[in-house]
């Protein structure tokens, strides 16, 4: 009972510096608190140190790089500490966490909202706040950390109770937005779930969640102009979160997940799809280009190249889809072991998994197969071996770690035999190389479309949503037969869409794998229309029980955050210095002071490139008949790695040169001439007149 009577009401206000030009509501409220120096903690101590009262400048208003806002002083009806104290009603002794939610801005006044901008913009934000007791002077309460008492800040996400998908955003006076909490969930990660204040009418209060995120306050001590020692809580807002702020799902009351988010299996389907699916389809896009250029119209003389011509096009192109094939079908046997372990048991077994959706999986593996027109066609006739199907290829790779080790390792480019004059078939096997597998399966081909290595989807097929978290394909028996040789290869995509929702379907628990991680890229945001927050700060004392609830503050003003490359951002000033002289007189006088390391791999490429002139460049891009391939003859490696020293200035000026050449050529498209660069006359002359 002596805790209850010797405890005062505490209440969250700005620093007491900011209090004279506080209202009602301000005054239960933390501040923001803006810097534009990268050393702005040393900034913000000096200030509290020498003069407190400017802390007013320092917060936090609407600005962009064309200038800021200059806070306006409120006019309060009662001045000075006896109308500061009247307006946090000490004489009423209101409830000190009565709080009432401060709306959000209007749409009419979205162009002048608060932004906080990154570190990379050379814009830095803190949260600053005094806790006091409400008693006449407001001394500061001391924190106890003896007894588990902590002071924090939370961030708050306000969402729209309407559809994501919704352009127009309801009124905020209209009760129609919901405020969020940034919740650790059971498996990793964050979400928005909403919070609803506790109580009813003025014991209506501000709760903090138990798994909210909470952000640290630090303690600063100064003293006011009567000599008053004074303390304020300050925490550095983190800005550069944004994008985990705004890609985080977000859950409804019940826990359920709403709009956006990641499932337990995001992780691994979007693995897939980054080291098998898409370099697949990849593969047949690039097949497609080869069919296009064989099957266009020459602008010249309006003729297709003869047969000949695409049977050598077709056969020069082989060797590298067959060479992304064995890159492809080597991560989905790595895949398979690490995520689907029982198929790839039964791979290597030659024998089904025991359940379902694995025992399909294995029967799909088992039922693509190589086409037998494709098989007799330029290249791979000459083969030493070619798998009987899929599984037969990943269970080579399985059975024998060794190809995939010596796939990795080789340095040497894989080449197939020129074709001989008049054209026919080589008489040398085209897997001759012992650094690459000595088998062949295709897994896109420009002539034989649908008869690479297709996969052999049959019923029952994975269901509308499994397939709909790839590229919604249409399933294969629902699709109109092909009548054109680019309806095959959509065909063929979407079927490795289906493929992809086959193997994600049999997926199984593994905890004792690593779950990779992902990309901010593949998660949906729960709502794409810029958010808007706000913070609360919080003082717990969990030791008190139930006794004393713990104290949170008012929202602070509302605010979005910028990308990193928001066009409103200001920018940090950079200046780079070209060489004044540059003639070469002027030029041999710097130092070539830059190292370029290269392998002996990298400099085998290099070396494949001397020679070539801008003439080859653009005939590499022409149709037939004056398409030619250019001159780069195939190399291995160099003798040994190089290092090259540079002249970093006279880069800079090659730089400069590239970019003022490819910003005309594309201004054609953007038109963005105008707004790209201004200059300043300055008199800087590259070299002194001096009369001999």
């Amino acid at each position: 009972m002596s805790v209850m009577l010797n405890d005062h009401a505490l209440t969250w206000t700005p620093p007491s510096p900011l209090w004279i030009d506080s209202n009602h509501e301000q005054l239960k409220s933390p501040s923001i608190l803006r810097f534009a120096t990268d050393d702005f903690m040393e900034e913000l101590q000096r200030l509290l140190a020498t003069d407190p009262e400017k802390l007013r400048g320092c917060v936090a208003v609407p600005e962009t790089w064309r200038g800021i806002r200059k806070p306006a002083r409120t006019a309060n009806p009662a001045g000075g500490r006896a109308g500061v104290l009247a307006r946090l009603g000490i004489g009423l002794r209101r409830s000190p966490t009565s709080i009432t939610a401060r709306p959000a801005p209007s749409s009419d006044a979205t162009a002048m909202a608060l932004k906080l901008y990154q570190p990379a913009h050379q814009r830095f934000y803190l949260v600053g706040s005094s806790l006091v007791c409400q008693n006449p002077g407001l001394p500061d309460r001391k924190v106890d950390a003896g007894r588990r008492e902590k002071v924090s800040f939370v961030i708050r996400r306000w969402f729209p109770k309407a559809s994501p998908e919704s352009e127009d955003l309801p009124d905020f006076q209209a009760n129609e937005w919901i405020e969020h909490a940034f919740v650790a969930q059971t498996g990793g990660g964050f979400a928005w779930v909403p919070v609803a204040d506790s109580g009813a009418g003025e014991s209506k209060r501000a709760i903090a969640l138990d798994e909210e995120e909470r952000l640290p306050l630090f303690p600063l001590a100064f003293n006011e102009d009567d000599g008053r020692a004074r303390r304020l809580l300050a925490g550095l807002i983190p800005v550069g979160k944004r994008e985990l702020y705004h890609a985080a799902s977000r859950l409804g009351a019940n826990g359920n997940s709403g709009a956006g988010g990641s499932t337990s299996q995001t992780a691994r389907k979007v693995l897939f799809r980054k080291v098998v699916s898409e370099p697949w389809k990849a593969l047949v896009e690039q097949a497609r280009r080869v069919w296009t250029v064989n099957n266009t119209l020459s602008p010249f003389d309006q003729k297709l190249p003869t047969p000949n011509q695409t049977r050598a096009a077709n056969y020069e192109a082989r060797p590298a889809l067959q060479l992304g094939s064995w890159f492809v079908l080597a991560d989905l046997a790595s895949y398979l072991q690490t995520y689907v372990p029982s198929v790839y048991q039964a791979l290597k077994d030659k024998k089904p998994p025991a359940s379902d959706k694995a025992k399909y999986l294995f029967k799909v593996l088992n039922d693509t197969l190589i086409g037998e027109d494709l098989k007799k066609a330029p290249g791979l006739k000459q083969a030493d071996l070619i798998p009987n199907s899929m599984a037969a290829a990943l269970h080579m790779f399985i059975l024998e770690p060794s190809i995939q080790a010596s796939l990795e390792l080789t340095s040497t480019p894989y080449t197939w035999p020129k074709l001989p004059e008049p054209l026919g078939d080589p008489d040398d096997p085209v897997t001759a190389n012992p650094e690459y597998p000595q088998f062949l399966f295709p897994l896109a081909d420009p002539e034989f479309i649908l008869q690479a290595a297709s996969p052999a989807i049959t019923a029952p097929l994975p269901t509308t949503e499994e397939t709909a978290e790839f590229s919604e394909p249409i399933p294969p028996e629902q699709s109109p037969p092909p009548t054109h040789p680019d309806a095959d290869f959509d065909t063929y995509k979407a079927d490795i869409d289906t493929f992809a929702a086959v193997v994600i379907r049999a997926l199984e628990d593994a905890d004792d794998q690593p779950e990779p991680v992902v990309p901010t890229a593949a998660e949906r945001p729960a709502d794409m229309r810029d958010g808007w927050f706000h913070i609360r700060c919080v003082y717990e004392r969990p030791a008190c029980g139930a006794l004393h609830q713990d104290v949170v503050s008012a929202p602070s003003e509302l605010f979005q955050l910028a990308g990193f490359f928001d066009p409103d951002a200001p920018a940090r000033p950079i200046r780079i210095g070209l060489p004044i002289d540059t003639t070469p007189a002027g030029l041999r006088k710097f130092d070539k002071n830059t190292a370029f390391m290269m392998s002996d791999i990298l400099c085998g490429q290099i070396s494949r490139l001397k020679g070539m002139t801008l003439g080859d460049l653009v005939l590499s891009v022409l149709p037939w008949p004056f398409h030619k391939d250019l001159p780069a003859p195939e190399k291995g490696p160099c003798g040994a790695g190089l290092v090259c020293s540079l002249s970093i200035p006279i880069i800079t000026i090659c730089a400069l040169l590239l970019l003022v050449i490819m910003v005309t050529v594309l201004d054609s498209i953007f038109h963005w001439l105008p707004w790209f660069w201004v200059c300043f006359p300055i008199g800087i002359r590259g070299k002194k007149v001096i009369k001999l």
